[in-house]
């Protein structure tokens, strides 16, 4: 389709518009700082949710997202707030999208460290998440070892 000069293409939003990606692109930035601090204190209650509200908004943005953050949160949540999997378990039920994308993030540029405490941890699981962390112990199990083979690799 051909447009005149100054003419607008009505399959493009409004200038004044934002598209849905271009702003969960300039609110998920600011989120996932909030999430990495909250992940990284002492007290991370409700994390889990927030990162799963996140991914809701817009799955297709978190899907092909580059931010490290959407793999460095899970995996310190898993290492250092285990005390969490109840709240992670119950969303992973609810959204199996959503538990699919967390374990496909956990197989980026990770602290081994975190994978392997998370490994670790998994190994003391409630009962009606024991599916849930075979899964994070092998996910994370493999991560580590990718890790530190690229570490090798590239010294």
């Amino acid at each position: 389709m051909l447009l005149a000069v100054g003419e607008a293409d009505p399959s493009q939003p409004p200038p004044t518009m934002m598209t849905r990606e271009a702003w969960f692109k300039a609110h998920a930035d600011d989120e996932l700082e909030a999430l990495d601090e909250l992940a990284g204190g002492p007290h991370a209650t409700g994390a889990w949710k927030r990162l799963h509200d996140l991914y809701r908004e817009c799955p297709g943005c978190c899907e092909n997202s580059a931010d490290e953050g959407f793999g460095w949160i899970p995996a310190t949540l898993l290492a250092k707030h285990w005390v969490l999997v109840d709240e992670f378990g119950a969303l992973a039920v609810k959204d199996p999208a959503w538990l699919d994308f967390v374990m496909k993030r956990l197989h980026g540029p990770i602290d081994p460290k975190l994978l392997r405490q998370a490994a670790a941890n998994a190994r003391t699981c409630p009962k009606a998440h024991r599916r849930l962390c075979e899964r994070i112990r092998v996910n994370a199990q493999q991560a580590a070892k990718e890790v530190e083979g690229e570490m090798r690799r590239d010294p």
